[in-house]
């Protein structure tokens, strides 16, 4: 499965790093955005860091006047490092999201068997669950397993913390923690270091290299509301980079997710 598209590539003049854009476009906008996190959340295993894409929508007043409001675009996900440090998450990210999604597969086969057991039964008759909520919990708990499951990648602590204890829909991350220890998820392993040299020499061609006047346009994905403008200015510096978000933490100032270790004494199962 195509996960994302690499829609710009190149090598800052002055500083030597490398910039590369990839937009989200395959499944939902909620799928999307998952899996932009995700490599949002596993780019400093690789020494890369990331800036969000923006997008500008059309906000109406109760007056009926609008205006213009940046977003964060939930399908646009910048990386910013080393030439080979970006290539490397390049040549990595498809196969580390496919197998992501290949456990999270198995998680959500593993709690259906449990809604057809006589316990799984018997919760959908006791809290009056109806075939509409039942759907709608098995695509939340798919979607929580998701998450936990980047969390163990970047923290495999994390998984061992969360074993045990009850198995139900209710227990995301512990059917994610039991598919993890069964089939660790090492991100770096993924890499392919021929592929990555390859990815390298493409973004390092010299009609690649860009400089601040560069704009980038969205080319052939939905990237939020129907119709609204997405314009991204290539900054010349990283520097530059660090300034459009203030001078904080990369991971912070996007708003990417927390996934903080806990503390294996005051872990439990909660979704």
């Amino acid at each position: 499965m195509k996960h994302f598209t690499r829609t710009a590539a190149g090598i800052f003049a002055d500083t030597g790093q490398a910039v590369a854009a990839l937009v989200f476009g395959a499944g939902t906008k909620l799928q999307a955005t998952q899996r932009s996190e995700a490599i949002e959340a596993l780019a400093p295993l690789f020494r890369v860091d990331t800036v969000r894409g923006i997008q500008i929508v059309k906000v109406t007043r109760p007056n009926g006047t609008s205006y213009d409001h940046p977003v964060r675009d939930p399908r646009r996900v910048d990386l910013v490092g080393a030439p080979a440090d970006v290539a490397r998450l390049l040549a990595a990210a498809p196969r580390i999201l496919d197998q992501l999604e290949k456990l999270a597969t198995r998680c959500s086969r593993r709690v259906g068997a449990w809604v057809r057991s006589a316990d799984g039964q018997s919760w959908i008759e006791k809290a009056g669950v109806t075939s509409d909520g039942l759907a709608a919990a098995r695509r939340t708990f798919r979607m929580r397993v998701f998450d936990h499951l980047v969390a163990f990648a970047v923290d495999p602590e994390l998984a061992y913390c969360s074993r045990g204890g009850r198995m139900d829909i209710h227990a995301s991350q512990a059917f994610a923690a039991q598919e993890f220890g069964a089939d660790v998820i090492d991100p770096l392993s993924f890499v392919d270091e021929d592929e990555a040299a390859a990815v390298q020499a493409g973004i390092a061609d010299p009609a690649d290299v860009l400089d601040a006047s560069e704009v980038v346009e969205e080319q052939g994905a939905d990237s939020g509301a129907e119709g609204a403008p997405v314009l991204v200015v290539v900054p010349d510096t990283v520097g530059e980079v660090l300034a459009a978000v203030g001078g904080q933490d990369l991971a912070a100032a996007v708003g990417a997710p927390e996934l903080a270790a806990e503390s294996c004494t005051t872990h439990t199962n909660a979704v």
